[in-house]
């Protein structure tokens, strides 16, 4: 096989740069401490990296497991990568990517004055209405006094039992909706494993309202539905209330100031085999083990417990 010498050159130059991260990883971390409890997101920048080659993509993996950068989308050349970099973090980033050859912009230049934005707005609607709605995010509290309120609406089909309890307390809440009757088929909705993708809790609680408004019993008669709107109901709560970007759950890591796992890696499925990170500090850290935290093990449970043939998480 013929290379020209731009590959070649190209080729080279991506060695170099692996080694050169492993140099810069520990600086970066040594630089901007991922410290508890609150990340300062004023001034912090989401650099949208375009990525075009499988060495760029394994440069970018190396350094998503070698630092505590935010990678929004995962490295892969369907299409571009979003990492945010706090203030401190941003020359060091511009450096690597430039080491990389990867061209990149600026897709977000001020996180903080955003999220700053957004929050004004959401505080704005909430106090010119009462209720559930899909045209502004709810809290946690709200979402699971709407369950309680759906099941006193519709006491025919729905009910809402209390499966379990997070690290800090919180009761989580799964609604059936059913017609009654033994050995029916499962449906198994989960949404908010991510706290900060606040979207998702609003799915699975919008398809409960659709469904329950739609009176299609016919259905119910043959299939029992189980919903979670809110699976990591302490990250949830702490995306509103301190850190917009708070993706993992709010339970202590041994050893580490940092705080929380990421549910989405602390399945018992290929746990730790790739795109998971070891370090407590991680925004994909996996856990010590598999379903070491106790919402995990909530909804494992629940799943076990209801065998659905389909199961959607949001």
């Amino acid at each position: 096989q013929r290379w020209s010498r731009n590959t070649a050159v190209r080729t080279s130059k991506m060695k170099y740069t692996l080694i050169f991260l492993g140099v810069v990883a520990v600086t970066l971390v040594a630089a901007v401490p991922y410290s508890e409890p609150i990340r300062d997101l004023h001034g912090a920048q989401v650099f949208r990296v375009t990525v075009d080659s499988n060495e760029a993509v394994e440069s970018l993996i190396k350094l998503q497991k070698s630092t505590t950068l935010d990678f929004w989308t995962a490295p892969r050349l369907e299409g571009p990568v979003d990492i945010m970099a706090l203030r401190g973090e941003i020359s060091m980033l511009e450096v690597i990517l430039h080491e990389m050859d990867l061209k990149y912009e600026v897709q977000i230049p001020d996180v903080g004055e955003l999220i700053a934005q957004q929050e004004h707005q959401r505080r704005e609607t909430r106090t010119s209405k009462t209720g559930m709605d899909w045209t502004t995010y709810h809290e946690i509290d709200e979402i699971n006094d709407w369950l309680e309120s759906v099941a006193a609406s519709y006491p025919d089909i729905a009910s809402v039992s209390d499966v379990g309890t997070s690290y800090e307390g919180r009761t989580m809440k799964m609604l059936k909706l059913s017609t009654g009757g033994e050995g029916k088929r499962a449906v198994f909705s989960d949404g908010g494993i991510h706290a900060r993708e606040w979207i998702a809790p609003a799915v699975v609680t919008y398809f409960i309202d659709q469904f329950v408004k739609g009176n299609d019993e016919g259905l119910l008669d043959t299939v029992d539905f189980y919903f979670m709107p809110s699976i990591n109901p302490d990250g949830y709560a702490y995306s509103f209330s301190d850190d917009r970007t708070w993706r993992k759950t709010r339970s202590p890591s041994a050893g580490s100031p940092c705080t929380g796992t990421d549910g989405n890696r602390n399945w018992d499925f290929h746990w730790m085999e790739g795109g998971a990170s070891s370090n407590p500090c991680a925004p994909d850290y996996a856990g010590t083990e598999p379903f070491s935290e106790v919402e995990m093990r909530t909804v494992r449970d629940a799943l076990l417990d209801t065998q659905p043939m389909v199961y959607l998480t949001f």
